[in-house]
């Protein structure tokens, strides 16, 4: 993944408060 896709991920992840399966 791109370097922003990596902080967009952490980004959702931080958000939704779970953890997404790539």
């Amino acid at each position: 993944l791109p370097l922003a896709g990596l902080f967009v991920t952490a980004y959702l992840q931080y958000r939704r408060g779970d953890q997404l399966d790539l």
